[in-house]
């Protein structure tokens, strides 16, 4: 954990140093993220191909919102660093073959997000939709969860049989894990320092989000013992995320200052006054 912090702290500083020098083409953001969320594992995508009754995936929603901070260095290049809390996980059904309906078992997750990104962009002073596209790395802090059904709209109470749990479905999850991410989309110009922004924002974790080290304990026919949470053969699990970024953001240094200056026009040499004289002024002068 410490290794991470101390990672994710030399790169601000990084930036923000680099950022200082130049002083110029800072931007500062508020966002907010409506993004559909899930976590994919082959074998329950192989349970749902083999019978939909027994495991399907299921649409879940989740919310995030945040701030960033933005840098220029040049006209059509940015960096930019995000802190985003998001609310994350994924949903699936079964079927209740009795009663011929389905159940939904959701587990939410609840992630501080830091992603780091540089990306390209049209011309901020010739254009009222400003295009841009950019790419980068995540940091995902795990924050808290639960895991509920239908029925018990709250963390499901343990087996009797289960003497020790980990506290609180988050648990079950690596604390800390690690995602691509990368948004598309146009910032529209409001005033010349103003802008609202509309992007695609997805990320994925290549990473296993779920912790196969998590144990608990349990007691039966008079004995206890300590098992994994996980099934050692169970695959890597990833998160995937993709919703619709809407923000406001400011230019804190005007973006005119990106633009190199136009060349000065330089004067033409006036022409010298003429010496010359006329041939009646130089016979006046003999007389």
């Amino acid at each position: 954990m410490k290794k991470h912090i101390h990672i994710f702290a030399l790169s601000l500083f990084t930036l923000l140093s680099f950022s200082a020098t130049a002083q110029k083409g800072w931007k500062f953001g508020a966002f907010a993220l409506p993004q559909y969320v899930t976590m994919r594992n082959a074998d329950e995508t192989a349970a749902q191909a083999a019978n939909t009754d027994d495991f399907k995936y299921a649409s879940l929603w989740g919310m995030g919102a945040g701030v960033g901070i933005g840098y220029n260095p040049v006209e059509n290049f940015g960096m930019k660093v995000n802190l985003l809390y998001s609310h994350q996980g994924y949903r699936h059904t079964s079927k209740n073959k009795a009663l011929q309906d389905r159940y939904n078992y959701v587990t939410r997750l609840n992630y501080l997000k830091i992603p780091f990104m540089m990306g390209i962009h049209t011309n901020y002073l010739d254009n009222k939709g400003v295009f841009s596209i950019s790419a980068g790395y995540q940091l995902d802090v795990l924050l808290g969860g639960q895991a509920y059904d239908d029925v018990l709209e709250y963390q499901a109470p343990r087996p009797d049989y289960i003497s020790r749990y980990p506290r609180g479905i988050y648990r079950a999850y690596n604390p800390i894990h690690h995602s691509i991410v990368g948004d598309v989309g146009f910032d529209f110009k409001l005033t010349e320092d103003l802008a609202f922004n509309v992007h695609i924002r997805g990320d994925y974790g290549p990473g296993d989000v779920e912790n196969k080290d998590q144990t608990i304990r349990i007691t039966q026919n008079g004995g206890t013992s300590d098992v994994r949470y996980w099934t050692i053969s169970r695959p890597a699990t990833h998160s995937i995320n993709v919703g619709i970024l809407t923000g406001i953001s400011y230019n804190i240094v005007p973006v005119v200052v990106l633009r190199k200056p136009e060349p000065k026009k330089v004067a033409a040499p006036k022409k010298p006054a003429t010496t010359e004289k006329k041939e009646g002024e130089e016979g006046s002068e003999k007389k």
